[in-house]
């Protein structure tokens, strides 16, 4: 015959609260100060919690939000017991039937010098977890509130370096079939994306980059071709007072007209651009024109003033952000 054994958890007449346990094979035991239930089997010790709607004998089916088990703690404040503080809870997910049983669980806390018990962490029903969010769109996802200074993440090592690795091999030991970024200690300071063996991207100490190389050269050091993007213009007899480049270094300008180019937008100092007449129409690079909108204008090498390409050129121009002008570097009819 099993034991049924009915303690109260709370021995105050407000809060009287009573709790069954039916052990497997072993009462429960308090065999310390420390241990308030202990449940001991030879088989697995379980905390089942079983939701139902209705009445005890007449269930109806668990809805969405409702609690599966949860474990809650409050205490006593000097004056009277608080309301929860802390949990851990296991809820449904959806509405119940047959078929479809979705749960989450949700961690509580609450923050020092306040009373709102705060969910931190979630694992949603497809097995998404969220720290900060209750509804995390990826496998993980971490959301801040910007309250504090606090980091999103940080990663220590007590070794020279700290990894964060990624892969589809199962052997997580084969670090050639991964690729990670490496965080140096601060003896040596330096970010790096690795892909199986070969380094892909290098940011060193000094500030410096490197693509393809680990011992960048300069503030800028890429191994291997680097390819910008063109904007196409195939306008006629049009003029340019402010060129809209939509972000584009090289500049393709084709037309059957002529192509007045007395201004070109966007500018940002130390900024290169490659413009080149492509068709074979006429292009005439104006100097210092009053159509362009400050900011915009040109100003050419030529002491003539304006330059002109009858037939296909190019000219090469770097923005000066003190004078606020595109400066004509060098131009080839």
């Amino acid at each position: 015959m099993k034991k049924i054994i009915l303690f109260s958890l709370l021995a105050s007449s407000v809060f009287a609260q009573s709790v069954l346990i039916r052990p497997n094979k072993y009462e429960s035991q308090q065999s310390s100060s420390a241990d308030n239930i202990i449940l001991q089997s030879i088989l697995q010790p379980n905390i089942l919690g079983k939701k139902q709607n209705g009445t005890l004998t007449a269930p109806s089916a668990v809805l969405t939000n409702d609690d599966l088990l949860s474990i809650q703690a409050s205490g006593y404040n000097g004056t009277a017991f608080t309301g929860v503080r802390g949990s851990f809870r296991l809820e449904a997910s959806q509405n119940w039937n047959a078929t479809d049983n979705g749960s989450r669980i949700k961690f509580q806390t609450t923050a020092n010098g306040t009373t709102t018990n705060t969910t931190r962490m979630t694992i949603d029903n497809s097995g998404k977890i969220g720290i900060g969010t209750v509804s995390p769109s990826a496998k993980l996802q971490i959301e801040h509130d910007g309250t504090d200074t606090d980091p999103h993440l940080r990663i220590h090592s007590t070794s020279s370096y700290s990894r964060i690795a990624w892969s589809t091999n199962t052997n997580a030991n084969l670090w050639t079939a991964q690729s990670f970024l490496e965080s140096a200690s601060a003896a040596s300071n330096y970010w790096r994306l690795e892909y199986g063996s070969s380094t892909k991207f290098y940011l060193s100490g000094e500030g410096k980059l490197g693509i393809g190389s680990n011992v960048p050269r300069a503030k800028l050091d890429v191994d291997g071709d680097i390819v910008l993007g063109v904007e196409t213009n195939s306008s006629s007899s049009v003029n340019f007072n402010s060129l809209n480049r939509n972000g584009k270094s090289v500049i393709r300008l084709s037309g059957s007209g002529n192509l007045n180019l007395r201004g070109i937008g966007a500018g940002v100092d130390g900024m290169i651009v490659y413009i080149y007449n492509y068709s074979g129409s006429n292009l005439t690079i104006f100097h210092d024109d009053p159509a362009a909108p400050v900011g915009d204008k040109i100003w050419t090498l030529n002491s003539a003033g304006n330059i002109i390409f009858t037939g296909r050129g190019s000219a090469t121009l770097v923005y000066d952000g003190n004078n606020l002008v595109w400066r004509v570097l060098s131009y080839n009819n």
